[in-house]
C-alpha cells in the first residue's frame, strides 16, 4: 500500500487483528464508506460527498483507518461553506462560495439558451 494506514498495520503485523471463529479478520465498522476509503487508497483521490453529514461520516471512517491525506482533504472541505444551489435545469450542486454559486447558475443558463 502507498499509505501508512491502519489496514497496512493490520496486514503487516504491526496492529493486532481480531478474527472470528472461522479465522476471518473482523473490522467492526459500517461498510457504508469502505469503498470510498479503498478507492482513495487505490487511486490517491476520490470524489467527496456533497452532504455535510456524509462528509462527517467519511471523516470518522478515514480517522479510524488512519488515512491521513484523506482526513486532511475532508477537513479542508468541511471547513469551507457549503452552499446548495439548484440550477435552472433542475439539477443541484454544492458551491463553496457565492462566486462559485453564481458561476454554476450562469453556466447552466448558457447551456439552456443554446438548446432552448
Amino acid at each position: 500500500m502507498k499509505y501508512d494506514t491502519m489496514l497496512r498495520g493490520m496486514f503487516s503485523g504491526d496492529v493486532p487483528v481480531q478474527t472470528d471463529s472461522d479465522g476471518f479478520v473482523v473490522i467492526d465498522r459500517s461498510g457504508k464508506h469502505f469503498g470510498v476509503i479503498l478507492n482513495y487508497l487505490r487511486d490517491g483521490d476520490v470524489a467527496l460527498p456533497a452532504s455535510q453529514r456524509e462528509l462527517e461520516e467519511l471523516l470518522a471512517e478515514a480517522e479510524y483507518y488512519r488515512v491521513e491525506r484523506l482526513i486532511t482533504g475532508i477537513q479542508a472541505r468541511v471547513s469551507k461553506p457549503q452552499l446548495p444551489v439548484e440550477r435552472p435545469d433542475g439539477s443541484s450542486v454544492v458551491a463553496s462560495s457565492c462566486e462559485e454559486a453564481v458561476a454554476f447558475i450562469q453556466s447552466t443558463e448558457k447551456v439552456c439558451d443554446r438548446h432552448g
